[in-house]
């Protein structure tokens, strides 16, 4: 897989109802054991979703990774479309869907971060510049490590020479039916009931870097489109 496509562990911040949603539940022609579909609320970090021969996928407005890199809406999908699936390791395969349907469902909110190292800011910066961190700054969080304090994405470059000392976070999230037999995939591997999950817990997440593309159409392209 390239930089931008590897999986990534995050932790959970926050797990709560939301009350009741349109839920698709997706049924496929045919699956490998071990793949997971990828489904988020933002582009920017979509989450692992075990395969089977019927899925309560998540919330109608979820993103969903289809062929050729391109997303869409979950309740766009219908009979005959490609979904791209991941598993553990990053192997890839596509699936196909026989069958969509959407209900009325209990849903979960799960809110967490994805932990930047001072080294990865650097390049971040070194690549894509101020703006990139300036762009993007309620949805990362710069801190000093050992306070816990924030930083201005002005004052990054005073510490260039201890890049040890900073960490970023970045904001990522899913909604996913309240139902329970609906998995998700923790960062060990294993598959876990949605409703058994709790603060702190890792779970294994697709995150978009190192370019937080926007994406329009299915599609990236260059430009700023923040997602909140």
């Amino acid at each position: 897989m390239t930089i931008d496509q590897k999986l990534c562990d995050i932790e959970i911040e926050e797990i709560r109802d939301i009350g009741k949603g349109g839920n698709v539940c997706l049924i496929f022609q045919s699956f490998k054991k071990g793949y997971c579909m990828l489904t988020g609320i933002y582009s920017r970090a979509l989450f692992l979703i075990p395969l089977a021969k019927k899925v309560n996928a998540g919330c109608v407005s979820s993103y969903v990774l289809c062929k050729d890199y391109k997303t869409k809406y979950l309740n766009e999908l219908k009979q005959g479309d490609e979904i791209l699936a991941l598993d553990k390791n990053g192997g890839k395969s596509l699936i196909i869907v026989k069958r969509s349907k959407i209900k009325s469902w209990p849903m979960i909110l799960v809110k967490g971060n994805y932990k930047i190292s001072g080294n990865r800011i650097f390049d971040l910066l070194r690549d894509n510049g101020e703006d990139y961190f300036n762009d993007y700054r309620d949805i990362f969080h710069l801190k000093e490590r050992k306070t816990g304090n924030l930083i201005n994405v002005l004052d990054l470059n005073g510490y260039k020479n201890r890049k040890n000392d900073i960490c970023a976070y970045l904001d990522v999230a899913t909604i996913t039916p309240d139902y329970e037999k609906n998995f998700i995939m923790c960062d060990d591997g294993a598959s876990k009931f949605v409703k058994q999950l709790k603060k702190r817990d890792r779970i294994l997440a697709y995150i978009q870097m190192p370019k937080l593309n926007s994406r329009h159409f299915g599609m990236k392209y260059e430009g700023l489109c923040l997602e909140r």
